[in-house]
């Protein structure tokens, strides 16, 4: 399964998981989310966060795959979607400079991930220091230390320094 999640993440322009070849064919996304969150494993989950730092549209899929992982594999793959989702919404706001120069994007056009759980969750707003304060308490929520959920960001980063700047796929 992870070697085919792999794959799927490359697909869609997002090759962090080593080994990665582009699929053949692409799974819908939502899917391959709630199979991301699914998994008991941690690199994974991480890579949820990568795909959703660097592709923010396929957060469009979130609902469909809330309801495939409760499918699949119950709430507590949710609560992983979830989790990891917020994730990406702090370390977006954090990290929006360098990837816009890794990207090639607009910071200042690019679109925000919405804070869709944090309120509910009573985490601070995701723009409170840059999204750092929402993530260090993610982080203790979780039981976590933050560099669980900054591993996503290493990942990518990894990724666009081997291509270089601004040809990251938009």
């Amino acid at each position: 399964m992870v070697d085919q999640l792999a794959d799927q993440l490359a697909l869609y322009g997002v090759p962090v998981l080593a080994g990665a070849t582009p699929a053949e064919r692409p799974r819908p996304l939502a899917e391959v989310m709630a199979d991301l969150a699914g998994q008991p494993v941690a690199r994974l989950h991480t890579a949820l966060t990568a795909l959703l730092l660097a592709r923010p549209e396929v957060a469009d899929a979130l609902p469909a795959a809330e309801t495939a992982a409760r499918g699949r594999y119950g709430e507590a793959a949710v609560a992983r979607l979830r989790t990891f989702y917020q994730a990406a919404v702090y370390l977006q706001r954090d990290w929006k400079w360098r990837i816009a120069l890794y990207t090639g994007r607009d910071a200042d056009r690019m679109a925000d991930l919405d804070d869709r759980y944090g309120p509910g969750l009573g985490l601070p707003g995701a723009d409170d220091l840059h999204g750092r304060a929402a993530l260090v308490a993610l982080a203790e929520r979780e039981g976590e230390p933050t560099a669980t959920f900054e591993a996503a960001v290493e990942m990518l980063a990894a990724v666009w320094a081997a291509r270089g700047p601004r040809t990251f796929a938009r």
